[in-house]
């Protein structure tokens, strides 16, 4: 399963004729390696595009630790298998994408169960196309904004990102990340957890 998962994962970039690489650590700057592709394909990241198009896919094995039961750890005065958050490595497929809302974005999917897919964004730059959009001068340099027109009003852009549906809108990237998830995890629902998002302004 785990294979035809990353099979699947993977076809979606290589059926676009996007590259997809094979590293042997997951410490590698996968991230700028995304956007070197992107200008040297001439991908531009500072404008989103419709529909999502991808850049390209990487496969790593980056350190995990994971909770086992197994009865050789087991308790010495129970005898009784326990959980231990132990160190592995297990396979995953990294994707990058041009977003027509989230401009530059990636997702991790891991290849075994439950095939948890983690998502990663800037809001930064998701901020500045919505300032753009609004015809709002700013200023920036590297990932923050030195000037901004109307701070009030970039202020309530940045708030309103807070009230997306998010489940909506990964709704497209989630079948292209793992597009066997009907498939082989029938009666999963799709949640979406993790950290809670602040909207805190990068002028504060």
């Amino acid at each position: 399963m785990s294979r035809r998962v990353k099979e699947a994962s993977l076809a979606t970039m290589e059926n676009a004729g996007r590259p997809v690489q094979y590293l042997p650590s997951g410490k590698d700057g996968k991230q700028r390696m995304a956007q070197f592709i992107a200008r040297r394909d001439g991908l531009t990241l500072n404008r989103a595009q419709r529909p999502p198009t991808g850049l390209c896919a990487r496969a790593a094995s980056p350190p995990w630790h994971c909770a086992p039961a197994s009865p050789s750890r087991g308790h010495r005065e129970t005898k009784k298998s326990e959980l231990q958050r132990t160190p592995r490595e297990g396979l995953c497929v990294y994707q990058y994408w041009r977003h027509p809302v989230f401009v530059f974005m990636s997702a991790r999917l891991q290849s075994w169960l439950p095939f948890s897919i983690t998502l990663f964004l800037n809001g930064r730059q998701w901020l500045a196309q919505q300032l753009e959009q609004a015809a709002l001068h700013y200023r920036g340099h590297r990932n923050c904004f030195t000037w901004v027109e109307d701070f009030e009003q970039a202020q309530q852009l940045m708030e309103a990102q807070l009230r997306t549906n998010w489940v909506e809108s990964f709704a497209g990237v989630r079948s292209a990340v793992h597009p066997c998830l009907t498939n082989c995890a029938s009666g999963i629902r799709w949640n979406i957890a993790g950290p809670a998002p602040t909207a805190s302004g990068p002028w504060t």
